[in-house]
Order: structure tokens, then C-alpha cells, then sequence
């Protein structure tokens, strides 16, 4: 699952730099951030285990950091999407699968993330409404891009029979 969702984020890679020196001025390219999280909530909706965000998150990013120019920095912003995530599963016990629980770990790996991002890239001189907007654009970006998209994903394959004795189903 983790190689599927690096590959796509390949071609997202492509998109994202396309995009990102249009939306960068506005802190916009925050919003297309959350497709980059996609690899830590699918693999807990669909596994639904206590690491499965982690390990999903890392296994992309390992092979993300080979596709890529981040290298293994991938794997930094990886760990932390993934640990921000699973944190979320973990207060609810790892029984909450609906859309909400899921957007909310979605949102929570962006904040992560964008944490990152602001020490490594030195944002501490950026005006104040332009972090308050990449804090914001890349919680809805999570939210949407790797919070209901997982949803969307693993309701999807569960009628295909891929998901054969895994503890999703259809309504959560």
C-alpha cells in the first residue's frame, strides 16, 4: 500500500511543483500539501492496528525519498505525518473510522508537517498571517487530501475483495 501511494505521490510531485510558485505568495501550496499525508491515514483505515499510520507513512516516504528530490527528508517528514496521525487513532482507542476521526488525523499530520517545515525552512520571518495561513491551509489540506480521500480509497477497494478479511467495512 505504502509503494501505491509513493508512486502517486510522484506524479503529485509533478503537480505540486507546477502549481506551488503560483499558490507559494498566498501560502496556498499548503492546501496541496495533503496529498503527502495519504500514506499514514490509508494504511490505518484500512488496517485499523495500533503503528499502522506510522509504518504506512514511513513505507511511503522510503520509497518517495528514491522517486524524489527530497531524499531522505522524506523520511523525517514521513515519521512526523505518521506519529501525528496515529496519535489520533490512538485517543480514540482505534475504534473511530468515520470521516470525521479521519479528517481530524489528517488535519493533525499537515500541522505536523507544516511544524517541520517552519524550523527547517526558517519561517520565523514570515509576516504572521502567512504561517497563520500555512497552519490553515495545510490542516484543510490534510483534512481533505489524506483524511477523506483515505475514506473515499478504502471504501472503494472494499467491494473489489482486496480488503478480504481486514476489519474495514463498508459503514463506519
Amino acid at each position: 500500500m505504502g509503494v501505491a501511494v509513493a508512486i502517486f505521490w510522484m506524479a503529485w510531485t509533478l503537480i505540486y511543483e507546477t502549481l506551488s510558485p503560483l499558490l507559494r505568495p498566498f501560502a496556498l501550496n499548503y492546501f496541496l500539501a495533503g496529498m503527502w499525508y495519504l500514506g499514514g491515514t490509508l494504511a490505518a483505515y484500512i488496517i485499523r492496528k495500533p503503528g499502522a499510520a506510522v509504518f504506512g507513512e514511513l513505507m511511503a516516504a522510503a520509497v518517495e525519498m528514491t522517486l524524489t528530490h527530497w531524499g531522505f527528508l522524506a523520511l523525517i517528514w514521513g515519521l512526523a505525518q505518521g506519529l501525528a496521525a496515529e496519535l489520533v487513532f490512538l485517543l480514540t482507542g482505534y475504534n473511530r473510522w468515520d470521516k470525521f476521526t479521519m479528517m481530524v488525523a489528517g488535519a493533525l499530520s499537515g500541522i505536523a508537517a507544516y511544524i517541520l517545515d517552519y524550523f527547517f525552512y526558517k519561517y520565523s520571518g514570515f509576516t504572521g498571517w502567512y504561517i497563520t495561513a500555512g497552519v490553515i491551509f495545510s490542516a484543510v489540506g490534510g483534512a481533505l487530501g489524506s483524511g477523506l480521500l483515505a475514506v473515499i480509497i478504502g471504501r472503494a477497494l472494499i467491494p473489489t475483495g482486496a480488503l478480504e478479511g481486514l476489519k474495514i467495512r463498508e459503514k463506519d
